[in-house]
């Protein structure tokens, strides 16, 4: 019996870990798509925006961290709510864009209007992916 919940709290742990590590490619891709068009912002000083792309030394650990803490943020609610998946998806990509871009954006008043565009309609190609790995993977847990 003992051997049998072990095996399923690895079970468990291993999709909270798959998911955790499925944030960055998804990130990445489309951060790839939106490049050309936000490149020149981040590439230009003269626009005095201060903008920077981190090296990959610093984004890999950083988006495999923010990965993990959604995931671990969105399990307590996901466990508690009992909603149908199209509802709980819906939910779930929500939660992910207000907290990951939404607020920040509409906040953030040095930032321009374009990027705040096309950064938030990123995220929110981020937020329906990710949400759609999160609710099918960790749906059963």
């Amino acid at each position: 019996m003992q051997i049998l919940f072990s095996l399923r709290n690895a079970f468990r742990t291993s999709r909270i870990a798959l998911c955790s590590l499925i944030y960055f490619p998804i990130y990445f891709t489309f951060g790839g798509i939106i490049s050309t068009f936000v490149l020149p912002y981040y590439t230009n000083p003269s626009l005095g925006l201060n903008l920077t792309i981190p090296s990959f030394e610093t984004m890999i650990p950083l988006e495999f961290l923010r990965g993990f803490l959604y995931v671990v943020a969105l399990l307590p609610i996901m466990a508690t709510l009992k909603l149908p998946k199209r509802t709980l998806f819906l939910s779930v990509v929500a939660l992910l864009y207000v907290a990951g871009a939404f607020v920040p954006f509409l906040t953030d008043s040095t930032f321009p209007v374009f990027l705040r565009v096309v950064h938030g309609l990123e995220i929110l190609a981020d937020c329906f992916v990710f949400g759609g790995v999160i609710v099918y993977t960790l749906k059963r847990i």
